[in-house]
């Protein structure tokens, strides 16, 4: 008698587990998160859940990661060789900075200025 009553408990307790699990929402976290500016969601793995037995365990996680640093666009051109002192302070902080035809380069100062390319 004993032991069906074994058998009988741990029957209900595997119905309720997969019960349980099968409420777990599975879709992706990252849709119904938002980050700060500059910021994206990634959905990462629930490392919780590879211990997880009859407790629901949502497989995925947001996690806000910082975005990609977009580099600013570069002209092909190559600048010509610093000389003398220069200004030392920052004109240009990319090609785009610059008028047609010029490009953004370091000076003899270690600043940077729009200058004919070579």
């Amino acid at each position: 008698m004993h032991s069906i009553v074994i058998v009988a408990l741990a029957l209900l307790a595997i119905t309720n587990a997969s019960i349980i699990r099968s409420e777990v929402d599975t879709r992706d976290p990252c849709l119904d998160f938002t980050c700060s500016e500059g910021w994206e969601c990634k959905s990462i793995r629930n490392p919780s859940c590879l211990f997880a037995q009859s407790r629901p365990c949502n497989p995925l996680l947001p996690r806000c990661i910082r975005k990609p640093a977009v580099l600013p666009a570069q002209r092909a051109s190559r600048c010509p060789p610093p000389s003398g002192v220069g200004l030392c302070a920052f004109m240009c902080q990319s090609d785009n900075d610059c008028s047609s035809g010029q490009k953004c380069c370091r000076n003899g100062c270690g600043g940077t200025n729009c200058m004919t390319p070579v």
